[in-house]
């Protein structure tokens, strides 16, 4: 469910920041470009630093870099830094001027980093993995790396390698909130529900106002059966956000599992006021009216819905109910002879 103000639950792609590497530019050398007008390293060749003065603009400073290269092509600090300049400038160029830097030199590594640092910063995934795995067999316990690695997996749906490089994140990091985060997102995408509990519990104990862990914690405990452990999470939740879709869906859930339906029957209620097209708020609203024996309302609504899903069975099978218990014998049959031909085709 992704919630509509920012925050998600249950089978979701992370939205937000949590799913974006966090402090991209960290992954690189702390570089930003610039800023190395007065911190340029080119000593080599002599009166290189009388070219500046300290007061020269980034891009005069990149042109006297690449003069400098041209004379002194093998200055390999001096390419790196050149790099650097251009990392926010001109991205692709500085991936081609530390494509030029040999894995044997003393400047490789640092060059991989920002290599895999410019390729996150343009999402290009793909291209920040081989660098992101150098760094990796270079020190595995480099935690940056292993977060990295578990959001781009993430990104790219491979769950279980997501997983395990989170874990690997956190035991580095403990108090890594973002991983944590992480980590009961990616077990909520492998099914593994009861699993996202402990790290949102874990998540609250960092910051006990973190509104996506409530309201996840909110979804995990009802799935698990603890109803009433959920409860006071989203309510806490839309105090905040009470125009949240899905947290109202989500203590309609809740409230109907506490056998509280007319609370529940309200709370979906209101998530239909504010997204009237939404089926699942739909379908759960019907359930709750055909429990109170209310078929006509639940008929009236989930009839609305017939026109853009002519054949979902989800929302067939609760209409031919309403259909029914409401007295539209005919609608019921027609309702029947399309849940057949559903039936026979699969």
């Amino acid at each position: 469910m992704n919630d509509p103000q920012g925050t998600a639950t249950g089978n979701s792609t992370r939205s937000g920041a949590l799913m974006v590497v966090i402090a991209v530019i960290a992954l690189a050398t702390g570089a930003v470009a610039g800023r190395f007008t007065s911190k340029l390293k080119l000593l080599h060749a002599p009166g290189f630093q009388r070219k500046l003065n300290g007061t020269e603009t980034t891009e005069q400073v990149i042109s006297v870099c690449r003069d400098y290269l041209q004379s002194y092509p093998d200055d390999l600090q001096a390419r790196l830094e050149l790099a650097e300049l251009l990392q926010e400038r001109d991205p692709d160029q500085a991936l081609m001027e530390l494509r030029r830097i040999p894995g044997d030199s003393a400047e490789y590594l640092s060059a991989v980093r920002l290599v895999a640092s410019i390729s996150l910063a343009l999402n290009r995934d793909d291209d920040a993995v081989a660098p992101l795995k150098v760094l990796e067999r270079h020190d595995a316990k480099d935690a940056r790396v292993q977060q990295a690695l578990a959001e781009i997996r993430y990104r790219q749906r491979d769950f279980e390698g997501a997983l395990q490089h989170a874990v690997r994140c956190r035991e580095l990091q403990p108090k890594n909130i973002e991983i944590v985060m992480l980590i009961a997102e990616t077990n909520d995408n492998l099914g593994r529900l009861h699993e996202m509990i402990e790290p949102l519990e874990a998540a609250l104990r960092l910051d006990p106002g973190l509104p996506p862990a409530h309201l996840n914690l909110a979804y995990a405990y009802e799935a698990a059966g603890r109803a009433d452990d959920a409860l006071p999470h989203v309510q806490q939740y839309l105090e905040r956000y009470p125009n949240s879709v899905v947290a109202l869906k989500t203590l309609a859930s809740i409230e109907r599992a506490r056998l509280q339906y007319e609370d529940a029957l309200k709370a979906i209620q209101a998530a239909l006021k504010l997204a009237p097209k939404n089926l699942e708020c739909a379908i759960l609203a019907t359930d709750l009216l055909l429990y109170l024996r209310r078929p006509a309302e639940a008929y009236d609504l989930l009839s609305r819905f017939l026109q853009d899903w002519p054949r979902e069975r989800r929302l067939l099978t609760p209409l031919l109910r309403a259909a029914a218990m409401s007295g539209h014998a005919d609608d019921a049959s027609e309702i029947q002879r399309r849940l057949h031909q559903i039936e026979s085709r699969e």
